[in-house]
């Protein structure tokens, strides 16, 4: 006779465990940058609010991806995928959790994700099973972007991002265009300061909103130039 206790069976009715469809941890805060030479262009944004339990990332963020290939720069033209990069810059998603945060349908999300992740600029950071399927987390692959010579397309889809964030904003956003007589060097300096500004201010705590900021000057095109009549 074995004398070993036996722990009792679970209940029959005893539901299943439920599948975890939460997103992944944040990554530190990132920024896209379209940026030296001059004229420089850069985006940051504050940390996001929701932070559910993730699973684990393959391998960490670079720092600086340099944007360079052709298929890169096509990437880099259209509004949508400007705005998926902005989304992914602080932690991985997924394709129904970014659609439901920019307000797009998934199949939508999934094709424009699929264009980044093929130039390089995303990567699926982590997949689990869950039921029904695959599980993927898209995240970027640099915390910051540069684009050392910005082509006219790029930018249009830059701003074109921003002004689709701007028209979605629940705050009173600040937008100010100013036009200043400078030389090289005191222009040299602004240009300077603008970036160590925005590159230095601080985050403040989970939970609070998400704040896009855009950092854009260049020097005017001389008459009889490019854009003039």
């Amino acid at each position: 006779m074995n004398d070993t206790p036996t722990s009792p069976p679970p209940p029959r009715d005893a539901p299943p465990a439920s599948a975890d469809l939460t997103e992944s941890e944040p990554h530190p805060a990132a920024d896209l940058a379209e940026s030296h030479p001059r004229p420089a262009t850069e985006l940051t944004e504050a940390a996001q609010g929701e932070r559910p339990p993730a699973p684990d990332l393959a391998e960490p963020l670079q720092e600086v991806l340099e944007i360079t290939t052709p298929e890169q720069f096509a990437a880099l033209a259209h509004p949508l995928r400007q705005r998926l990069l902005f989304s992914l810059g602080h932690r991985p998603a997924t394709i129904s959790g970014l659609a439901a945060r920019l307000g797009v349908g998934k199949g939508n999300v999934a094709h424009h994700l699929k264009v980044l992740r093929t130039a390089g600029l995303v990567r699926v950071a982590a997949t689990r099973k869950v039921r029904g399927g695959t599980e993927q987390h898209y995240q970027r692959l640099a915390r910051r972007m540069l684009v050392a010579e910005p082509q006219a397309a790029g930018t249009a889809a830059l701003l074109g991002a921003v002004a689709q964030e701007l028209d979605h904003s629940p705050g009173d956003p600040l937008l100010t265009l100013r036009q200043l007589r400078l030389s090289p060097e005191r222009a040299r300096q602004l240009a300077d300061k603008l970036a160590e500004l925005v590159d230095g201010a601080e985050e403040d705590a989970e939970g609070e909103a998400v704040h896009g900021v855009l950092v854009a000057m260049y020097e005017h095109a001389p008459a009889g130039g490019a854009g003039s009549d």
